[in-house]
């Protein structure tokens, strides 16, 4: 007989065991956001593509950030919208996509509001998103709403509510409330314009009006060569003249002029141009196409300014005046009589004003009827690109727009309207970038406040677009708050990231202030005082920076809050600032210097060795905003990420944004002064910790290695992308064990009653369970989920050729659906393999070539997630093979 003892000390002993098996305990993988260059405090998506910040608004506690998202890859694809939000605008949580692609096509950007008044029809407080539906060159509107805080979306039947595009490039709607007129307003990009539309109930759109082209032309000058543009209009004896506006694009600097007595193809005409890049006024004749110099007068030509140019001749006689000086004089008679016209050198000019007072357009001594005098307008493009011009920059399109209302330093009875425009091409930096422009606005038009040479940069980086601001929220004055895409397109799809790409710039308070130069956009950062690393903190007062010095040269991290103050009352240096990320690569020292140059009075960052990423010939290295000292004191305010530098100068009124892609060894960090002396007045510097969390996956394994393609933690699961195979290995390992995961195949159908529509080309293939593996995933078990073909399949990998050992299809009546979660289940036990699907028992088969090795996961032409991974080792041995085999198809060594 048992005693009671033992019976006790044995049900416990069973009891532990069956726990043991039983309970899950998920492990934690640090990996999750620590990704090579991921930054820490800067929003990123979990993986995949991201671009704009779209349908930005507030409601009931929670910023919400949604944003152009390409879930099947790291380059832009077919635009959905992604969805962040945020209860402190510091850190973020992951809801599921908001918008999909479909029938009307992919989702551009856009933005949302709150319809308080039920304008819509669609619910009390109803979250309405209006955004741009593109199919293929066709661009038309359309709106969703949800009446869940934004977790849940139902497009409006009768998208889209604007079908009518007058152009192809109409998109990016900005919809706002104008309390003023008890009306919606939206502006909405127009490729060189913004149009702006209104609406009582968001369904209904009526144009109001246009702001953009200013009645100039532009010639878009073609690197080392001429464009030229010809007007109908000849003359002989003439003034003829204009304002010429010389624009550095993309790092080129070239010229703009006048064209007259010229043929129909300028291949016999006279030139007269001013060149910021020779700094020169000439004048020259083109002969049978062959351009000859005759005269050139020095000149101090700058980009970014406007000259007026004016020619004047009298039969042989021609003069050039520059700002109405007279600057060469000479005398030709090759051609008397001929066509005005325009050209540009190597850049982009811009001709405004152009004008003739012709006294006589025909040969000597004949009697032809004299051309009109006045405005000239009618030009046609003979060579190059020639385009009308507008207010600010039109280097390529504009898109994005934002009509906001800010006060003037802080104050709430003093307000102006801004406009704000993100332009792809031609920025201050090179490449894309944003411009605004301040003014009037009556709910109908936008008037600007400045000349339409006034060019106005809201960030002097390489790296800010599409900022807009959050709707439903003000600061107390009427601030306003918003942040932008923090990459650019001249280099956004190759940046060296992975899983995912691009990141957006932190939050920022939004106002005007009053300068020297006019009023000007006024940027704080929101502040991150909540994950300041106070500990570690470093303080300084006082310090002389002395000539070639550095200081703090021993400081060492990768994510940094600096607050520095410097003296520049006595200062003798020639710029001073912090040096980051420095570091060796090779034998090439690696650091991002961020400055202040004391003679330009300009603040800058230089990323010419910031790392090896290449960021293109269109974007210059450094970087530079004006910045007066304020007080005989410079202030900078820099965020130092994994890869990317914001700085903000002064009080906000310049601002720096800036990737860096540098090695993660290339860590040191120290102040310096450059040619002599400079005071740092004041000096806080908090290491900055990660806003991420815990990965959401849940999963057994750890220490995951990507062998190829793409891997990375969502809400979704354990995402992997590739077009072919791709693996993730763990560092854990088992011999007879039961592996399972729950598998997701992803797929979006743009045309669910129409798959041959579907415009959406992502691939859907295959997820898998890897096991009994190496370290590299070529010699291996797979066991997967092929929603493609319909089956589930158990491969052998073989020094990397895939050999299918079972092939199951319930006869061919498998019906497997992307979008579904699968349990997929693998049981070992020597050379005895089973797999279960959905707890069913689908393959057994017999194998022996490998015995034991890692975990891993396997995706095949596809983009899978996977949760609930689990393993459990076996401990007993010796299993009998009993259980029934499952019909299977003979395998062909196929993958």
């Amino acid at each position: 007989m048992v005693s009671k003892q033992k019976m006790l000390v044995a049900l416990v002993l069973a009891l532990t065991i069956i726990f043991s098996v039983n309970s899950v305990v998920f492990a934690e993988d640090s990996g999750y956001y620590n990704e090579v260059y991921r930054n820490q405090f800067h929003f990123s998506p979990e993986a995949n593509w991201m671009n704009d910040p779209n349908g930005m608004v507030y409601y009931d506690g929670e910023y919400h950030l949604f944003y152009q998202y390409y879930p099947y890859g790291k380059t832009w694809g077919p635009m959905h919208w992604g969805h962040a939000v945020s209860t402190d605008l510091v850190h973020w949580k992951h809801p599921p996509i908001a918008l999909s692609p479909d029938e009307n096509g992919w989702i551009f950007s856009g933005s949302a509001v709150i319809d308080w008044n039920n304008t819509a029809g669609f619910g009390k407080e109803a979250m309405v998103a209006i955004f741009t539906h593109a199919d293929g060159p066709k661009q038309v509107q359309s709106i969703a709403y949800s009446l869940d805080k934004g977790r849940t979306w139902k497009k409006y039947e009768g998208n889209p509510v604007m079908p009518n595009p007058p152009i192809n490039d109409w998109r990016d709607p900005k919809v706002f409330w104008h309390e003023e007129t008890k009306q919606w307003v939206m502006a909405l990009a127009a490729r060189n314009k913004v149009m702006f539309y209104t609406s009582h109930d968001l369904k209904n759109w009526k144009h109001a009006s246009d702001f953009g082209p200013d009645g100039g032309i532009q010639g878009n000058g073609i690197p080392g060569s001429y464009s030229y543009a010809l007007s109908k209009q000849k003359g002989s004896s003439f003034i003829y003249e204009a304002d010429i506006t010389l624009v550095e694009k993309n790092g080129h600097k070239g010229a703009g002029g006048l064209v007259f007595r010229s043929d129909q193809e300028v291949r016999n005409a006279y030139l007269t141009t001013v060149d910021a890049e020779k700094n020169t006024v000439s004048l020259s004749k083109m002969a049978d196409g062959k351009l000859h110099e005759m005269a050139a007068s020095s000149a101090k030509l700058e980009a970014g300014q406007t000259y007026h140019l004016k020619v004047v001749t009298d039969y042989e006689n021609l003069k050039v005046f520059l700002d109405d000086k007279l600057v060469i004089h000479e005398t030709d008679s090759s051609f008397i009589n001929g066509q005005f016209g325009l050209v540009a050198r190597n850049s982009t000019a811009v001709f405004r004003n152009v004008k003739v007072e012709n006294s006589s357009n025909g040969e000597p001594k004949e009697d032809d009827p004299i051309s009109p005098s006045g405005t000239i307008k009618d030009f046609s493009a003979v060579v190059g690109e020639w385009v009308p011009s507008t207010y600010g920059i039109y280097g390529g399109i504009w898109e994005c727009p934002s009509l906001i209302q800010l006060p003037v330093d802080g104050d709430p009875n003093k307000k102006k309207w801004v406009l704000l425009v993100s332009i792809n091409d031609g920025a201050v930096a090179g490449g894309s970038g944003m411009q605004y422009f301040v003014g009037q606005f009556d709910g109908k038009t936008f008037k600007s406040d400045n000349t339409p040479q006034t060019v106005l940069w809201a960030d002097y980086g390489a790296d800010f677009y599409a900022g807009v601001e959050w709707s439903n929220l003000e600061g107390e004055n009427g601030e306003k708050f918003w942040l932008g895409w923090m990459s650019n397109w001249s280099y956004a799809n190759n940046t060296p990231t992975s899983p995912w790409r691009s990141s957006m710039s932190l939050p920022r308070k939004l106002e005007l202030t009053e300068t020297a130069d006019g009023l000007r956009l006024k940027q704080t950062p929101v502040s991150l005082k909540k994950i300041r690393d106070h500990k570690e903190k470093i303080k300084h007062e006082d310090v002389v920076l002395s000539k070639d010095s550095s200081f703090l040269p021993n400081l060492t991290g990768d994510t940094f809050e600096i607050i520095a103050e410097f003296d520049v009352s006595k200062a003798t240096a020639t710029e001073f600032g912090v040096k980051v990320r420095k570091g060796k690569h090779g034998d090439t020292d690696e650091q991002t210097v961020i400055g202040y140059d004391l003679a330009e009075q300009k603040l800058f960052v230089d990323r010419i060795n910031s790392g090896n990423f290449n960021f293109g010939s269109n974007v210059k290295g450094k970087h530079e905003a004006p910045l007066r000292s304020s007080h005989k004191t410079v202030k900078m305010h820099i965020f130092l990420d994994r890869s990317a530098v914001e700085v903000f100068g002064g009080d906000g009124e310049s601002v720096i944004t800036d990737q860096i892609f540098p090695l993660s060894s290339s860590d040191g960090l120290e102040l310096y002064s450059k040619g002599g002396e400079a005071t740092l007045k004041s000096l806080e510097i908090y290491p900055l910790k990660s806003i991420w969390g815990k990965s959401p996956v849940k999963s057994q394994l750890t220490g995951w290695t990507t062998i190829n393609g793409s891997w990375g933690d969502t809400i979704a699961g354990r995402q992997g992308q590739s077009t072919g195979d791709a693996f993730t290995i763990a560092k854990n390992t088992g011999n007879d064990f039961t592996y399972q995961a729950d598998i997701k195949v992803l797929d979006t159908d743009s045309h669910p009653d129409d798959p041959n529509k579907d415009t959406v080309d992502n691939p859907v293939g295959a997820g898998a369970l890897v096991f009994r593996s190496d370290a590299t995933g070529s010699n291996a078990y797979v066991a997967n989920v092929d929603v493609l073909n319909n089956v589930v399949k158990l491969i052998k990998f073989a020094d990397g050729k895939p050999t299918e050992l079972a092939v199951y299809n319930d006869n061919g009546n498998l019906d497997l659906k992307p979008n579904t979660d699968y349990q997929l289940k693998v049981e070992t036990n020597g050379k005895n393999i089973k797999v279960y699907l959905n707890g069913d028992l689908v393959v057994h088969t017999r194998d022996k070539s490998f015995i034991s090795g890692h975990f891993g996961l396997n995706v095949w032409n596809s983009t899978a997630v996977f949760n609930n991974i689990r393993y459990t080792t076996k401990q007993a041995a010796n299993e009998k093979d009993t259980a029934a085999y499952p019909r299977v198809i003979p395998a062909d060594g196929n993958r």
